[in-house]
């Protein structure tokens, strides 16, 4: 049984996801600008 292989694996989607996450932060600062306020990056979502 490896119970290591499985942290492992949670762990590593867990970092893959904060680096997507940052990427997608850089992406929008690079491509936007920072004016102070952020873009609308709402999907579809208009309501409360």
């Amino acid at each position: 049984m490896h119970m290591g292989l499985c942290s492992t694996f949670r762990s590593l989607v867990v970092y893959g996801l904060a680096i997507v996450g940052l990427a997608a932060v850089l992406f929008v600062v690079l491509a936007y600008g920072w004016d102070g306020e952020p873009p609308e990056v709402s999907l579809e979502s208009d309501g409360e």
